[in-house]
């Protein structure tokens, strides 16, 4: 008779609880999306309370957890920054989740309070919530009962992703949010452009256009015109690497027209700073101050625009040294330091916060194989036989293998050489950053990397005669690395803003007393103005020393000549 009535309840109730289930998570994902379109407080209490009272229990908390989400996004966006109010709120939202509660919604939840941290720039408060719906989404099944939120879900942590330069994630992440995606939602469209974007910056430029072309007619098929001038913008900037300034500036105006219209000020900005760059890279100097002055008035009044403030105001600097505006190149350079320390204030120094976040990303990443670990567990145990099999086949080649071992000894003591080379020279930079390039850490980090650089030619000279000459001929590694302590374009651009930061009178004297003097000879002379010999800044520089002293003769004669 049991028998009978467990038959009877397998065939007939259990089926009947899966549908139900599958139209409770329907249910829910139709109550998240719906409540993306208010955008009126007391609107959102009332469609809520409404659906809370019409659900099940065991859904009810899932839905006042929706609620909290969608109450701190809309206090966010009113207020246009990160509020002690919509922080908490964010943090409930996510706090003690049920176990047995929808893991699709439970990744949607952890990335909107991510999202929340993201899209006002607080990259390191946004990270553990990523990091905890990452944790999930690899754990769940991606079947079709949450389409449109696994899509969102997948979308935004690809952004995150691409943000903090986890490059192996962005592409699978996308493609992912593109699979579980309706071809009629916006987030379509968007998802394209940022799969451009990333080829983009891969260098991948024919990709980027075949994307942002798709994500044109996307565009189009919805009727949705801000998505269709992001993305001229961006195949403006496939134009710019092409050197087709008129087809960049036409697309990147066209950019700036729709996006006013539609009063998307972001994406104005944004355009308008790409446009402004282009104008000044065709000296249309009088168009890229009006371009990027407008840019600007809308990057000052968002405080957590500040970054896009500060490249702003670098552009416009290098506007004003070709004008030969001194009095508007030092009030940029005041605001330049300004802006510089109220990013350490809030956010951190960007490059010391990269270097944290990927310190925290790789940790991350520790942290997911453990998690791994115990789904290969089972999986391990299905391939013991296979490895018995394998372990006979290892046998036939320990001879190959005990001739190896003394190329991978060898190559492994050239790597911890390089490796030991590498982080001398990352903690010199490192020192440097920390104090802001002042001249006295220059002058420390020069003479470290002349150190360095004599102890990279001795390791080269000895590899040259010993067993592991090979190694560095196929590898370079040592020659990369000496080459990479050499002053570039970039470097001596930031020394020579910090020189004439700190010690302005100096460089004025030298210009005044050697009228026309070239920039190759004024990286000699300002280098050597921090105490470094001939033998130390011909290091610096990879030139020899007899050019440092023809250099210095030629000076000295043109002075004698004025």
């Amino acid at each position: 008779m049991m028998r009978l009535f467990l038959c009877y309840f397998f065939l007939t109730v259990f089926p009947f609880f899966t549908i139900a289930q599958s139209s409770d998570k329907k249910k829910i994902e139709q109550v998240i999306l719906e409540s993306e379109h208010l955008s009126d407080t007391s609107q959102l209490w009332a469609f809520f309370d409404q659906q809370i009272k019409i659900l099940p229990n065991f859904q009810k908390d899932l839905l006042k957890r929706v609620h909290k989400v969608r109450i701190a996004q809309l206090n966010a966006q009113n207020t246009g920054q990160t509020d002690p109010l919509s922080t908490v709120l964010m943090k409930e939202a996510n706090e003690d989740y049920p176990q047995e509660g929808d893991k699709g919604v439970q990744a949607w939840l952890q990335t909107q309070a991510g999202f929340y941290f993201y899209s006002f720039s607080h990259y390191d408060q946004a990270l553990p919530y990523f990091v905890k719906a990452r944790r999930i989404m690899d754990n769940f099944p991606k079947d079709k009962s949450n389409l449109s939120l696994i899509g969102e879900t997948y979308m935004k942590n690809a952004f995150f992703a691409s943000t903090i330069n986890d490059d192996v994630q962005v592409i699978p992440y996308l493609q992912t949010a593109l699979d579980y995606t309706p071809k009629t939602s916006k987030n379509y469209g968007t998802i394209l452009t940022a799969m451009g974007m990333h080829y983009f910056r891969q260098g991948l430029f024919d990709d980027a256009m075949e994307y942002h072309q798709k994500s044109i007619s996307s565009a189009l098929s919805i009727n949705d015109s801000v998505r269709y001038a992001k993305a001229l913008g961006e195949i403006a900037q496939i134009h710019k690497v092409r050197k087709e300034y008129d087809e960049a500036e036409k697309l990147l105006e066209e950019d700036i027209a729709i996006s006013k219209r539609h009063r998307d000020e972001r994406n104005t900005m944004f355009a308008q700073i790409l446009l402004g760059k282009l104008y000044l890279l065709q000296n249309n100097i009088t168009s890229a101050k009006k371009t990027l002055n407008e840019a600007n008035a809308f990057a000052e009044s968002k405080s957590y625009l500040k970054s896009y403030e500060f490249q702003i105001a670098e552009v416009l600097l290098q506007i004003a040294q070709l004008e030969n505006d001194s009095m508007r190149e030092l009030d940029l350079w005041r605001k330049l330091k300004d802006l510089e320390a109220i990013l350490m204030n809030t956010d951190g120094d960007v490059a010391v916060r990269r270097v944290n976040m990927q310190a925290q990303r790789e940790r991350f990443d520790y942290q997911l194989q453990l998690e791994k670990s115990k789904l290969q567990q089972e999986t391990l145990k299905k391939i013991t036989f296979g490895i018995v099999a394998v372990l006979s086949v290892l046998g036939l080649i320990l001879s190959y293998i005990a001739q190896k071992r003394k190329l991978k000894f060898r190559e492994s003591e050239y790597q911890k050489k390089v490796i030991s080379l590498q982080l001398d020279k990352s903690n010199s930079e490192k020192k440097l950053m920390e104090t802001h390039n002042s001249l006295i850490a220059y002058q420390t980090y020069l003479l470290e990397k002349n150190e360095q650089i004599s102890s990279l030619e001795n390791e080269i000279k000895m590899i040259a005669s010993s067993s592991s000459f090979n190694l560095e001929k196929n590898h370079r590694s040592l020659k990369s690395l000496l080459e990479s302590h050499l002053m570039t374009d970039d470097n001596w651009f930031t020394f020579k803003n910090a020189f004439i930061r700190e010690d302005y009178p100096t460089y004025k004297n030298l210009l005044e007393q050697f009228p026309g003097i070239t920039e190759s000879a004024l990286r000699i002379e300002l280098i050597q103005a921090l105490g470094l010999n001939n033998a130390e800044t011909a290091r610096i520089l990879g030139i020899t020393v007899d050019a440092v002293k023809k250099s210095k003769q030629r000076l000295r004669k043109k002075s004698e000549v004025y």
